[in-house]
């Protein structure tokens, strides 16, 4: 496993990630076509921080960071299970070692 950072002729293969590991969660519904995940996918690796996890000179997943927060990380489903989700939230930590800021949206109140 390897982590590089993302470039922008690496997007269709960064799309190709999140497209079957978006559809995985079968508990959103599906709003947008996989052409319209491809442009969202084509900003992400233009606009933010992209690291990509490569196997075997084929990317299986990526961790997309904004200053301050983690904003996306996706694995391909068929390469779950083998640490690229690890890497990669570890090189996020790497990147933002003062910490993350939580969004409010999504916050734990008892």
């Amino acid at each position: 496993m390897q982590l590089r950072l993302a470039r922008p002729e690496d997007a269709a293969a960064v799309a190709e990630v999140f497209i079957p590991s978006f559809a995985g969660l079968t508990y959103l519904p599906k709003l947008h076509t996989d052409d319209e995940h491809r442009s969202f996918v084509r900003g992400l690796v233009h606009d933010t921080e992209v690291w990509v996890a490569e196997e075997d000179r084929r990317i299986v997943g990526f961790v997309s960071l904004s200053d301050q927060k983690v904003k996306h990380l996706y694995v391909h489903p068929d390469a779950q299970g083998r640490g690229a989700g690890s890497a990669l939230l570890a090189k996020a930590k790497e990147r933002r070692a003062r910490g993350f800021v939580p969004d409010a949206r999504y916050e734990w109140r008892p």
